[in-house]
């Protein structure tokens, strides 16, 4: 779409195939962005992109995603993350539940968690303002500011609160909450998963 107001095929099926290989998001490509009308070209990759999210198969996504992150050699902390972000994707929406919460200082926990592209939306906390900003870019989340770094069940209480104060939650819903424990910012493994009723 350099000069052109309608896309290829070619084009078209490009951007599909980026969401359907679960990428959180597109950008122009040099070309496009400096060509005749890169407004059209956004528009169009935006509509391209929501039909393609209509026809997503999330369930299919997240199962093998798991087999695939099973398979694969890494550390054990590695290991732990990716056992609980697929625990806390399979349990949330197992449960219903309303939005899933991730806490993490540097952001893997949110990462991991919205590589699973659950139903619900992911409210990830953090104290870094750069992990905020970047989290901008992860699918389905919602950066949001915490206080201090989660090291307790009272913090992770605090959180649900502060979430439901935001709006983003209500009085009633079920929520997961997944943080790192034990480490406070240096915890380099995310080992707790709470299911919360919000109060």
């Amino acid at each position: 779409m350099i000069t052109n107001s309608t896309p290829t095929r070619a084009e078209v099926s490009d951007v599909a195939n980026a969401v359907f290989d679960g990428s959180s998001v597109v950008m122009l490509s040099a070309e496009t962005a400096i060509g005749v009308d890169p407004v059209n070209v956004v528009a169009t990759m935006s509509r391209i992109c929501g039909h393609a999210d209509d026809e997503f198969d999330y369930n299919g996504w997240a199962t093998r995603l798991r087999e695939i992150r099973l398979a694969s050699i890494g550390d054990d902390d590695m290991h732990l993350t990716d056992a609980m972000t697929g625990a806390a994707w399979r349990a949330a929406t197992e449960m219903g539940a309303s939005a899933i919460i991730a806490v993490s200082e540097s952001g893997f926990t949110v990462r991991s968690i919205a590589r699973f592209r659950p139903s619900m939306p992911i409210l990830g906390f953090s104290t870094n303002a750069r992990t905020r900003h970047q989290l901008t870019l992860s699918w389905g989340t919602t950066p949001l500011p915490a206080s201090r770094a989660t090291d307790s069940l009272d913090m992770m209480n605090s959180l649900v609160l502060t979430a439901r104060e935001l709006g983003h939650i209500k009085s009633g819903d079920t929520v997961a909450v997944l943080a790192g424990g034990g480490g406070g910012s240096r915890a380099k493994t995310t080992d707790l998963l709470r299911l919360v009723r919000v109060p």
